[in-house]
């Protein structure tokens, strides 16, 4: 399971996902093949998981963001 505080995607949710990804971008296959010239990345699941989420449409890069303002 890829967690990212409350926000995660259950790993067998994300795996046929990130087949269809692959199959359907082969610039995204290209990017990931090079990703996993990184043996740390290539020898763990959680690491490619992740990778494969942040690059979803379910992925929000604005999760726990809030804006921050100064009063002048």
């Amino acid at each position: 399971m890829v967690r990212f505080n409350t926000e995660y995607i259950e790993g067998y949710v994300i795996e046929p996902l990130a087949r269809k990804m692959l199959k359907d971008n082969p610039q995204l296959q290209k990017e990931f093949e090079e990703a996993l010239s990184n043996k740390g990345f290539a020898n763990n699941p959680q690491a490619r998981l992740s990778w494969f989420y942040k690059r979803s449409p379910y992925f929000d890069p604005n999760y726990l963001l809030y804006p921050v303002g100064r009063e002048l």
